[in-house]
């Protein structure tokens, strides 16, 4: 059922309830959102870790291939995304019959772009994955753009209920989902002796897509129910043109931003295959670590946007610099955290997740740890202090600016530069990354105290 586009029959009731961004908010806020990155990124981890033991040529190969499509998926998933900014304003004004079409507009319109844009993505992965690694990475690859439209669906309604405050629901989702793939991963690429033949990075990408099935269906049913029904008229979908072009301006530039970076980050991966077997696969670790640990930025990160979403849907502005300085705390004890394996322990992740056993590529890569550290300290402060606040604003036009000038200034020129010089390596491509981290960082902090950055999208809605 399709509305009119009018905003006459939107019911806002009275917002005089505080909303509060302490510590322990915030904590509450981010803590499923943590879990459920916890529960999907342990997943890529150990998948990652059991191709490692039956074969570092097909880790490397799976690593560079899931790096081609996450230029293809992340673009897609900031649409998704950054329709939990429209979801928690309308949350936090009350206007809940309004909260779901977002949601409901970008999944189809992204199920849209996925039939154009995955089959003409089959054709271009040879761009990117090394001939060396083609024959493992393509099959691998294919199977992995089987899993986007699914991915797109997860996260949209992901966002529905991190911008809803209701996020537990995702961490179940994905703690069953994450149960499963493991113990499918570990059937399909070792196989299991006179029933299943052993797959290596096939068997891994099939057992991820069949957790990402589960997932997102779990969540399809959740977001159908009838509670939600009853509260956000889930099963209606509100046709609203004004939302979805709004949405799609501010999801278009940070999609391309997106793009843009993880083309970047994977034609370094290529150039360091050509370095050295040791480089790549220090860089492949590196990457792999980060989007592991990514998850306690992604989860600060989405629990802030969603407060502070909140927050200006309900006029109440002033609580927005506390909850910053709640994110600052806990990113602070995250840094922390974050240096016990990759600075206190390194030998382990390197010699019992991921089998390094050369002493000398041991030797090499915890240097790059501590930079690797660095970076996502840097990255604690850039996107889960100040990004997702500037993002709950509407802001997403500045921080594209921001990323991509600093984006191919800071990685891409120089690492072009070294590599021409023939002294690129793992250590100096996340050398570049701390770089670029705190520059955005401090950009982004500059336009958090101007006050620039706050734009109440729900007056836009209203108003046009």
């Amino acid at each position: 059922m399709f509305n009119n586009g009018h905003r006459d029959d939107i019911d806002y009731v009275d917002k005089e309830e505080r909303l509060t961004c302490s510590v322990g908010n915030v904590l509450k806020a981010s803590f499923p959102i943590m879990l459920s990155l916890l529960s999907g990124n342990l997943m890529h981890l150990c998948a990652r870790s059991l191709l490692a033991h039956f074969s570092l040529t097909a880790m490397n190969a799976a690593a560079i291939a899931q790096q081609m499509v996450s230029i293809i998926l992340l673009p897609l998933l900031c649409f998704a995304t950054i329709s939990e900014v429209f979801v928690g304003q309308f949350n936090g004004a009350k206007a809940f019959r309004k909260a779901s079409t977002p949601i409901a507009q970008i999944i189809l319109f992204l199920l849209v772009c996925c039939c154009v844009v995955c089959p003409l993505s089959l054709r271009f992965c040879h761009v990117f994955i090394p001939d060396n690694l083609y024959s493992i990475g393509r099959p691998y690859f294919s199977l992995c753009m089987l899993m986007v439209p699914f991915q797109v669906i997860h996260s949209g309604l992901t966002s529905f209920f991190v911008g809803t405050c209701r996020a537990s629901i995702v961490f179940y989702s994905v703690l069953i989902a994450n149960t499963i793939n493991i113990t499918l991963a570990f059937c399909f690429i070792f196989g299991i002796k006179g029933i299943i033949a052993p797959m290596g990075a096939n068997g891994a990408a099939l057992a991820a897509l069949t957790s990402t099935i589960i997932s997102s269906g779990i969540l399809l049913y959740a977001f159908l129910g009838r509670s939600n029904a009853i509260i956000y008229e889930t099963r209606t979908l509100h046709f609203d043109f004004a939302i979805l072009k709004k949405t799609f301006s501010l999801g278009f530039p940070f999609a391309i931003s997106h793009m843009l970076e993880m083309s970047i980050w994977a034609s370094l991966v290529k150039v360091l295959a050509s370095v050295s077997v040791a480089e790549v696969t220090i860089q492949n670790i590196c990457v792999t670590l980060l989007n592991f640990f990514v998850f306690f930025v992604d989860g600060l990160q989405k629990g802030g946007m969603a407060l502070s979403s909140n927050c200006i849907g309900a006029n109440q502005n002033d609580s927005i610099s506390k909850l910053v300085r709640s994110l600052a705390k806990v990113s602070a004890c995250v840094c922390l955290i974050l240096a016990i394996p990759l600075l206190v322990v390194p030998d382990f992740a390197l010699r019992s997740v991921f089998n390094i056993v050369d002493p000398a590529t041991v030797a090499k890569a915890k240097p790059v740890f501590v930079v690797l550290w660095a970076c996502l300290s840097c990255i604690m402060v850039s996107s889960s202090c100040f990004g997702g606040i500037l993002n709950s604003g509407g802001d997403a036009r500045f921080i594209i600016l921001v990323r991509i000038s600093v984006m191919i200034s800071c990685v891409a020129i120089p690492a072009a530069i070294l590599h021409s010089m023939g002294t690129f390596s793992a250590f100096k491509s996340w050398s570049l990354g701390v770089i670029q981290q705190t520059i955005n960082g401090f950009c982004f902090y500059l336009r958090y105290r101007s006050g620039a950055w706050n734009h109440n999208l729900l007056k836009f809605v209203k108003d046009t």
